[in-house]
């Protein structure tokens, strides 16, 4: 009997226990559930309260790992994202998206040697990733992004608050900025992604007004000074970094009254939040502004009182333009979509170029940077392209801005850096890259976030946005530039003679332009920056020469003499008696030979189109009786309108470029047609080769005698032409 009630004891407790186990199973679960669902919206900062008490009950379970690594990763709390990642290390096998997430993880904590094994970790479990790449030829090393440190004098603007700020614009007199600062009573609405107030625009009215000021300096007086501890300061969730621990008080309502950095730096008083308009109860975002003073903006999908989602729920971004008056009429971008957000855009000076951010299908990788253009600011957006694998990476790119309309600054997760969004800058010809993105290195860039870098007209001054204190803040810069000048002179070989007033062909991203030599035959050129330029001495009965020079390594005041002696050739009579003895074939067939290739939507002499250009320059000069006609075309992509534009700066182009050959412009006549007289069958919506559509993308040239084509001149006549 004792035995038969030890045995029902014994069962009844190990039911008892495989009960309560399956009902902390079933609990675990039911919260591991509903963690998966709100990191699915987006939600990170409630996530992570969920995650840890699914772990503690699952400590073992790696999908709740993975979850709660990048979630802390997305709200950049990075100690705590490398501890759950170093678990997911453990793991075999190790997933590559672990390895890279890890290794850009210890980047942000400026472990740079452990990063690289990383980096390597994740190419041998991904090949062929580019981005991955590039930060193996970096890492462990990463003097290079020090090595203008010197030159930058970096200040924290006293704009800031505790909270955000970001993506500043000059606008009229003073400062565009985005904020979530709230300058008084709660929020009711927060972002579910970390927790914290929408973001709104907010404008300093004159720039002078803007400072920089010692952070740590502010804080300590406000801590221990009893004066300004009794005025301002408050410990409360506003003053430390944000946790999980945060979310009742984020939830119940945020209290901004409490903002120590904002009351002791007077910042709420400098600036003042736009209309409501254009500030929602959602994000608004980065800014750009149109010639005539209207923006285009960023905001989540919210228009017309009404929010839209995506199918899986999510509320994307949009962009919006706002009128210069009053900042209402709101027009939506053509290219808006529920299903993806676009956003971050930057603007050309005439506001017809439009390049922003976007996660649209079909891009390199998470975001990625495309362009728009228009012909003028009262037309519709093009068709968005992306801006391809020079600018764009399997990582992100995002918030550019736009410098004289030839530099593009953008940041971005794929090119190598510190840690991080890092700020790069690239030369642009139009909306095409130029070189490659060169990173701006330190102090501009950090282990963390840093973007949105604007500058001033003189380039020398300007600000950008970092979240290296924690969250987001705009920093204001001093450049120190530098020259890199090439000087040199230009004579004859044989002799020793200067070559004076004679143009030398230069060459830099795809822009050419000429300079002169003096009398004395001497030249002066300042030479661009972190660039290869090409020069090219091509001057008539002269032996031609060419060579480049980098500038990539040169970061400090640069002289550079270079002197040209060239060859000089023999009087070409062949050519003359040729023309002498058989004008009629002699003329067409050469004259035949005279003609210019451009590359797609371009009007710049290329390479090859100025080799044929300087022939032309030469017969000219050798044979004064004759004018010339330049005939420009285009393929058949784009509109018509747009094409007859086209073909007009391609002959304009040919003209000046012969003018600078020392051809007298009164000798050179242009037309243009567009995408008339097709060489063969490439019409609108025939799909031709790009071999094919470049025979069509041409400037034609035709003889001129006494105002007539010398084609219709009999071969009688033109004998009496020599």
């Amino acid at each position: 009997m004792r035995k038969y009630i030890k045995k029902i004891v014994v069962f009844v407790g190990v039911s008892l226990f495989i009960t309560q186990s399956f009902a902390q199973k079933n609990q675990s679960d039911a919260v591991l559930k509903a963690a998966t669902k709100e990191y699915n919206a987006l939600k990170y900062a409630y996530a992570i309260p969920l995650l840890e008490r699914a772990l503690k009950q699952q400590p073992t379970n790696v999908d709740a790992m993975a979850l709660l690594a990048q979630s802390y990763l997305k709200t950049k709390d990075y100690q705590n994202a490398a501890a759950w990642y170093a678990k997911l290390a453990q793991q075999n096998p190790v997933k590559a998206e672990w390895a890279l997430s890890y290794a850009e993880v210890l980047a942000n904590l400026e472990d740079y040697q452990t990063s690289k094994v990383w980096y390597n970790k994740y190419v041998t479990l991904k090949n062929g990733d580019a981005r991955a790449a590039d930060f193996l030829n970096i890492y462990p090393n990463v003097s290079s992004f020090m090595a203008n440190k010197a030159r930058w004098k970096v200040g924290f603007a006293n704009i800031n608050t505790n909270q955000s700020e970001y993506a500043p614009i000059y606008y009229g007199n003073g400062l565009l900025f985005v904020s979530n600062r709230k300058t008084s009573g709660f929020s009711k609405n927060v972002f579910a992604w970390d927790q914290s107030p929408f973001s709104d625009l907010y404008l300093v009215d004159k720039l002078e007004k803007v400072k920089p000021i010692n952070i740590d300096s502010v804080m300590l007086a406000a801590k221990t000074d009893k004066n300004l501890r009794k005025k301002f300061y408050v410990v409360n969730n506003d003053d430390t970094r944000k946790t999980s621990n945060d979310s009742k008080t984020f939830a119940d309502g945020y209290a901004t009254i409490n903002d120590t950095l904002a009351r002791a730096t007077g910042s709420e008083e400098l600036a003042m939040r736009l209309s409501k308009s254009i500030n929602s109860k959602y994000h608004e975002g980065p800014v750009a502004l149109l010639p005539d003073g209207a923006i285009m903006f960023t905001r989540n999908n919210y228009y017309n009182g009404k929010t839209g989602k995506s199918t899986d729920g999510v509320i994307k971004l949009k962009m919006f333009t706002a009128n210069s008056a009053s900042m209402d009429n709101l027009k939506p971008f053509a290219y808006n979509s529920d299903e993806y957000s676009v956003g971050h855009p930057a603007l050309n000076q005439a506001g017809t170029l439009l390049i922003f951010t976007s996660d649209m299908p079909g891009g390199f990788g998470g975001t990625d940077l495309y362009y728009s253009t228009r012909t003028s600011v009262n037309e519709e957006w093009s068709k968005p392209i992306n801006m391809g694998k020079t600018v764009n990476t399997e990582g992100d790119e995002m918030f550019p801005t736009l410098y004289q309309d030839k530099q593009l600054f953008f940041s971005s997760t794929g090119h190598a850096g510190l840690g991080g969004l890092d700020i790069f800058e690239l030369n642009i010809d139009g909306f095409t890259p130029q070189g490659k993105p060169k990173n701006l290195g330190a102090p501009v860039n950090s282990s963390v976030d840093d973007f949105s870098l604007v500058r001033d007209g003189s380039g020398s001054h300007g600000f950008f946005s970092s979240n290296r204190r924690g969250n987001d803040d705009i920093y204001m810069f001093d450049y120190n530039d530098y020259k890199i000048i090439l000087k040199g002179k230009l004579t004859e070989q044989s002799t020793g003679n200067a070559l004076a007033s004679i143009n030398i062909a230069v060459e830099h991203n795809g822009e050419k332009l000429n300079i002169n030599t003096d009398a004395q035959g001497n030249y002066e050129y300042e030479l661009p920056k972190n660039a290869v330029t090409k020069l090219g001495f091509v001057v008539p009965q002269y032996e031609p020469k060419q060579f480049s020079l980098s500038t990539e390594e040169l970061l400090t005041d640069t002289v550079i003499n270079k002197n040209i002696a060239l060859k000089k050739l023999g009087v070409p009579n062949q050519q003359q008696n040729d023309i002498a003895g058989n004008p009629c074939d002699t003329l067409k067939k050469l004259i035949s030979q005279f003609v210019l290739y451009y590359d797609l939507d371009k009007s710049n002499i290329r390479k090859d189109a100025a080799e044929v250009a300087d022939k032309l320059a030469v017969f000219l000069k050798a044979n004064p009786q004759f004018e010339i006609a330049a005939a420009s075309y285009c393929d058949s992509r784009a509109s018509k309108e747009y094409n007859i534009r086209l073909s007009q700066r391609r002959s304009n182009s040919v003209k000046n470029y012969l003018i600078n050959k020392g051809i007298a412009a009164g000798r050179i006549s242009i037309s243009f047609y567009g995408e008339e007289n097709l060489v063969n069958h490439c019409a609108d919506g025939v799909n031709c080769t790009e071999e094919e559509q470049q025979l069509n993308r041409r400037t034609e040239f035709f003889l001129l005698y006494k105002g007539k084509k010398v084609d219709d001149l009999d071969c009688e006549t033109l004998k009496t032409l020599k």
